[in-house]
């Protein structure tokens, strides 16, 4: 089993912030750096979805494109325009090349 290494990461927040990771900690009964990763993590597929739909809804990138930076497949993409009500086009060659 191979481990990834870890990097230190060090950041300014404002003691709001500090009380909202403290009481998320205390809620999950987690350390408190294992709730800022676990926070961070969700952020992170988030923003990258965002980032995604945006572009996609602009016509910047394709359907398929949106998926890769989403971090999700195609069809996960489909459902996540549905669940926003985002209009989407299915090239169904590309997907069918893609899988």
């Amino acid at each position: 089993m191979s481990m990834e290494k870890s990097e230190i990461l060090a950041l300014r927040t404002t003691p709001e912030v500090e009380r909202s990771l403290d009481k998320l900690a205390a809620l999950e009964a987690r350390k408190k750096s294992d709730e800022i990763r676990f926070v961070l993590e969700i952020g992170i597929k988030e923003r990258l979805r965002e980032i995604a739909m945006e572009k996609y809804m602009k016509g910047e990138i394709t359907l398929e494109k949106a998926a890769e930076i989403a971090e999700i497949s195609v069809w996960e993409m489909v459902e996540l325009l549905q669940e926003k009500k985002i209009a989407y086009n299915l090239d169904t060659d590309a997907i069918l090349e893609s899988l």
